[in-house]
């Protein structure tokens, strides 16, 4: 008799009701992602801010923020330099080089050309897309990873690793879809990755 009881009741219908808090806020996150996906263009106006700041801080620091110091300047050109013959006689020295350093700043055009204002520097945002970079013709040359005979790598825009790359081209897309204020996204990025507040 108990075990007929006992099947009886295991065949009862069993319902647990647990309170869930926070649903609301929950959903309208995710309501507007669809939104601020049709919209990319304030994260991708950080990330242009972001590759800004690190590529100056490459030519401040000679490629070390890229984790990776640029190739001395061969003898030829410190010699040209230091004579001030052809290119370097053409045109003045700015930020401080001289003969033997630093590399890529000679003229300055370069460098100038990846920070908003400068000439030849290019930033184009849509809602979904971000060109940035620079288009001094010369800089290909050093960005480019193709084997050349005389010029050694020295790549502007190039990063230590993985994290580094991730943090400064996708983090603030991530972020932005999740809903942060893009003033938060600056504060949180830059300081991750080396660059302190990102304005």
């Amino acid at each position: 008799m108990w075990a007929i009881l006992f099947s009886a009741l295991m065949a009862l219908p069993l319902s647990v009701s647990v309170p869930i808090s926070g649903v609301d806020t929950v959903l309208d996150r995710i309501g507007g992602i669809q939104e601020r996906m049709e919209d990319l263009a304030p994260a991708l106006s950080i990330v242009a801010d972001l590759l800004e700041a690190h590529v100056a801080q490459n030519f401040k620091t000679q490629g070390v923020q890229s984790g990776s110091r640029w190739a001395v300047l061969a003898p030829t050109t410190v010699l040209a330099r230091t004579k001030r013959t052809g290119y370097y006689g053409q045109r003045s020295p700015t930020a401080g080089a001289g003969p033997t350093s630093p590399v890529l700043v000679w003229s300055g055009r370069l460098r100038r050309s990846f920070a908003r204002g400068g000439v030849a520097h290019i930033r184009q945002i849509t809602s979904s897309s971000l060109i940035w970079g620079s288009g001094v013709r010369y800089g290909v040359f050093h960005q480019s990873t193709a084997p050349r005979a005389k010029l050694p790598r020295r790549a502007p825009l190039a990063f230590r690793d993985p994290f580094q790359r991730r943090e400064i081209t996708f983090q603030p897309l991530r972020l932005w879809l999740q809903g942060v204020p893009p003033g938060a996204i600056r504060t949180t990025i830059g300081p991750r990755v080396g660059l302190g507040f990102v304005v």
